[in-house]
């Protein structure tokens, strides 16, 4: 399969990344170090299966209409752009099967969670295609376009917060009085083995928290800092102004 990504940005970039070891990559970008020996839109999207467009919102109407006349029927096109909804897609490539879809950083190291907008142009074809070329990098999850905006905010943008709390935790172990290299070992390690456990334990958040904490203990002191602090409110609040903004329809 030959899979071609305009625009090697941030999230083009992580897609290339998570792509590179399992298809024919045709890139291009308006910085020729970030292409490979393509010089134009058009020429790297000849004989693509999928055509990943991962240039910034603003960009992307000027792109399409450049497009337009070079894509066959059978290439699937691919927008990673945000507040691009499908029906401006469709618009503007009437003769083309476009998928909309929001992945998220991960997917430079095949562990993304890619959202997938159900459409029109989703056949059972078009669905094979989509998976055998994007599991690579990730999970695939199909859902409304109306529920985008939620999992953008839940996973898309959430991998920021979450190396913010990493980091936290980091800095924590470090003025605990350890060096920085065993205290982000020591989170990594923690995070990874809590996941794990959240998977395959078949219990809820709430149960494996009170498998930690015991009465009097140093686990409840720690919660009831997390309490005090308003952690939880905090965090709640952080993802629903994420997800206000992207459903704001911003171009940014």
């Amino acid at each position: 399969m030959k899979i071609s990504i305009i625009g090697i940005g941030a999230m083009g970039s992580c897609l290339a990344k998570g792509l590179m070891s399992s298809t024919t990559l045709q890139l291009f970008d308006k910085n020729p170090d970030k292409a490979n020996g393509f010089n134009s839109p058009e020429e790297a999207v000849k004989e693509c299966d999928l055509v990943i467009l991962a240039v910034k919102p603003k960009d992307m109407e000027a792109l399409l209409k450049l497009l337009r006349s070079k894509l066959t029927p059978d290439q699937i096109v691919i927008s990673v752009a945000g507040n691009i909804d499908v029906a401006f897609l469709e618009n503007h490539l009437p003769e083309s099967p476009v998928v909309r879809i929001m992945p998220n950083t991960p997917c430079a190291v095949g562990k993304g969670v890619i959202g997938i907008v159900e459409s029109k142009s989703l056949t059972p074809d078009v669905k094979s295609k989509l998976e055998a070329g994007l599991s690579p990098l990730g999970h695939l999850h199909y859902l409304p376009e109306s529920q985008i905006d939620a999992l953008t905010a839940l996973a898309g943008s959430a991998p920021a917060f979450a190396f913010v709390i990493l980091e936290a935790m980091i800095d924590a172990g470090i003025e605990m009085g350890l060096k920085k290299p065993l205290s982000q070992e020591l989170v990594t390690q923690m995070w990874e083995g809590s996941l794990e456990l959240l998977k395959t334990s078949g219990k809820n958040t709430t149960d494996l928290k009170w498998q930690v904490a015991s009465p009097g203990g140093i686990t409840i002191a720690g919660l009831d800092q997390m309490e005090q602090d308003k952690v939880r409110a905090g965090l709640l609040n952080t993802l629903m102004t994420t997800w206000k903004r992207a459903t704001s329809k911003i171009n940014y």
